[in-house]
């Protein structure tokens, strides 16, 4: 039992006391209870006093934990509070108490103006809310939060088993049409099943901004791997996959602003990239690009992009990629969005076999509410890819090469799993290519597994 504590608590808050106040007592739940209701409360005299006497008998008490954090936010002690909260969190095993403590640790570390702490907490608090109501309100307050932090990083893993890893052919003859020739391709040029590993990450600074516009610098790191199953390597001895790992690094500047009638926005991107593959320098480029939005109604909205990319080969070869596309999204009443995106693009390489134009399309739809706590979303599309001067050894092939590809995939995020307002989720891909030069007549089925953002 605890004795007296009540009376001092009483005193601090102004309340009436009987005649005997040696006699009043409170259970340690009691006390836990009134410390926290206290502090909750913003009555940080009555919290303080009793979180005081509860962290003498037990240090780690996660309930008065709780209560002496709010008792320091209210003195606008933002470090003592954004401890008090951690321990509050880490120690306690109810589920409305730690959504609570997270709530007060990212109040306490914004105040700190330790931004990224406290999207961090306030994540944490998404995972936890008690209601629906809660959690639209710690998402809006979220989307605040990111929009005031002028520091923002991203952070994305996939994993996928896939039927061809390397891009290669579905059969060991190669027939070009209108040659009448027949080749013989090695393992290695057939399809290789395996595992790809994919690892990107994203950070920004928003170092100007103004009612209409910003500028951020940037910059971009994104990893490949791939791995062999044992079958491939029996069908390919000896070949490396490093020859199909990739890392490449973008540092850029990127100004955005509002322009003509609400909701149309223009962006510039400019940058440096440097590329690696088979663990060797490709090329370094010079990037740019542009993008503009804007709404064509209430609920359609319209995304053209342009993108260069002017590259400088280690071999001392100069190369240039450019493409462009355009983009209509319709948004549903029910707030399921419907897509569709149509590029163009074209190439010039070191080797003029490979300058190639192409087109795609896609069509995306998405639900705008889950199902079962599943998001999903489908999408098919359709490439065309032309190599004009395309040669095979010493065989120039009639026409050149073209490529017809059909691709579908579903995308799936497990939202009841999550921690700190991310949750795993998975991607299912087919694609298939048909070519006049069959050497390219490729299949794969792929799944990737990755977390996303819920919020």
């Amino acid at each position: 039992m605890i004795r007296r504590l009540l009376v001092a608590a009483a005193l601090l808050a102004g309340l009436a006391l009987p005649s005997s106040p040696e006699e009043i007592a409170l259970t340690l739940p009691e006390a836990r209870r009134a410390a926290v209701a206290a502090g909750l409360a913003g009555n940080a005299p009555v919290a303080e006093v009793l979180a005081a006497e509860l962290l003498r008998q037990d240090p780690d008490d996660p309930d008065a934990l709780l209560a002496m954090a709010t008792v320091h936010l209210a003195k606008s002690d933002w470090d003592a509070a954004y401890r008090f909260s951690r321990r509050a969190f880490r120690f306690n095993e109810d589920q409305t108490s730690k959504f609570h403590a997270a709530r007060v640790a990212s109040v306490a570390a914004l105040a700190d103006k330790r931004l990224m702490h406290s999207q961090f907490w306030l994540r944490r608090a998404g995972d936890l809310a008690p209601s629906d109501v809660h959690r639209l309100k710690i998402e809006r307050q979220f989307a605040y939060l990111r929009a005031e932090t002028p520091t923002r990083y991203r952070f994305s893993f996939s994993a996928s088993p896939s039927s061809n890893v390397n891009g290669g052919s579905d059969d060991a003859y190669n027939i070009i049409d209108g040659v009448p020739l027949v080749g013989i391709l090695s393992g290695d040029a057939q399809a290789l099943s395996g595992m790809v590993f994919q690892a990107s990450g994203n950070y920004s600074y928003r170092f100007r901004e103004t009612e209409t516009s910003q500028t951020e610098v940037t910059a971009a790191l994104f990893v490949k791997r791939v791995v062999l199953s044992e079958e491939a390597k029996a069908q390919a001895p000896g070949y490396d996959p490093a020859r199909l790992g990739v890392t490449a690094l973008d540092l850029g500047l990127s100004h955005a602003m509002r322009v003509g009638k609400p909701g149309t926005l223009l962006r510039f991107d400019l940058g440096i990239r440097d590329y690696w593959q088979n663990k060797a320098r490709s090329h370094t480029a010079i990037v740019g690009g542009a993008m503009y939005s804007r709404m064509l109604g209430e609920k359609l909205r319209f995304t053209g992009r342009l993108s260069v990319e002017d590259r400088y080969y280690t071999n001392g070869a100069d190369g240039f990629v450019g493409s462009v596309n355009a983009g209509l999204t319709y948004t549903f009443g029910s707030g399921s969005r419907l897509s569709a995106v149509l590029g163009y693009s074209e190439s010039e390489t070191p080797m003029f076999i490979l300058d190639s134009r192409s087109v795609v399309g896609k069509i995306t739809y998405t639900l705008g509410k889950p199902i079962k706590s599943v998001e999903l979303s489908a999408g098919i599309g359709a490439s065309y890819t032309d190599y004009p001067d395309y040669t095979l050894f010493f065989i120039p092939v009639p026409g050149g090469r073209q490529d017809e590809g059909l691709f579908m995939d579903i995308d799936a995020t497990f939202t009841s799993i999550e921690f700190a307002g991310f949750s795993p989720s998975m991607k299912l891909r087919r694609s298939i290519t048909e070519s006049n030069v069959s050497r390219f007549n490729t299949s794969e089925w792929a799944v990737s597994v990755g977390i996303e953002s819920n919020f």
